[in-house]
């Protein structure tokens, strides 16, 4: 999304940006850009690019093949393409592309650039833009997504956790919260007191209590519970 009042500069700008990206061969040092990995995908993407000109978008450049690789060159390669005035129900502004497109779309204030971002069952990443810092950081955080960039895109380290919102994915990977998904957490209760203080489960006449000697710590003895209508039993030792 692009203020309305700059968009068709920033559109330009952005026009003539993509079109110097070097596309080429993976093994060549020159390239910044390869090709889509597979037929269904670009296939999919070249769809989507399709759709959106026919319901009104502007190409303002890529959307083809390009030019300049060596003759031969196999693989499904795409221009960076940057198409304008997409509106916000046209699938290529509201699902995930994995592709090389920018879908530019104006805004008049804040509140719709936030409504219109959040138009999405997908949330992996965004960025916000701008010189207002206190703007930044509000605009940030009313954003549905996983990761934020401010003035900056796709700065990623592993203490920073890193994953999606909505159908962009559950779960982190990265950071302390990804070290999270690997562990399973365990709840242990230890009564101090002769009798317990509440019965077993979330409250009185919640399943059943045995009677137990009194204990103190460090714990001695042995207790064993079953729950009402179950067999399994449970045991605490020293």
């Amino acid at each position: 999304m692009i203020q309305r009042d700059i968009f068709d500069e920033v559109v330009e700008r952005l026009g003539r940006a993509a079109a110097q990206i070097p596309v080429g061969l993976p093994e060549d040092d020159a390239t910044r850009m390869g090709p889509l990995q597979n037929a269904r995908q670009f296939e999919r993407v070249m769809a989507m690019i399709n759709t959106a000109i026919e319901s009104g978008a502007r190409l303002m450049t890529g959307g083809h093949r390009p030019q300049g690789l060596p003759e031969g060159t196999g693989g499904y390669y795409l221009a960076p393409t940057i198409l304008a005035d997409v509106t916000p129900d046209i699938a290529i502004a509201c699902e995930e592309v994995f592709g090389p497109v920018l879908v530019a779309m104006p805004f008049d204030d804040e509140a719709e650039a936030i409504r219109l971002a959040n138009a999405t069952r997908f949330g992996l990443a965004g960025a916000v833009w701008t010189q207002d810092v206190a703007r930044a950081h509000r605009v940030a955080g009313k954003l549905r997504a996983g990761t934020i960039w401010i003035n900056s895109y796709k700065a990623i380290n592993v203490m920073s956790p890193f994953g999606g919102f909505g159908d962009s994915g559950f779960g982190r990977s990265s950071g302390l919260d990804g070290l999270k998904e690997y562990t399973l957490p365990q709840s242990v209760w230890g009564e101090t007191g002769g009798q317990a203080s509440v019965a077993m489960g979330y409250g009185n006449g919640v399943g059943w209590v045995f009677p137990m000697r009194p204990v103190s710590p460090p714990f001695g003895g042995l207790f064993c519970a079953a729950m009402p209508g179950s067999r399994e039993r449970f045991s605490v030792c020293p």
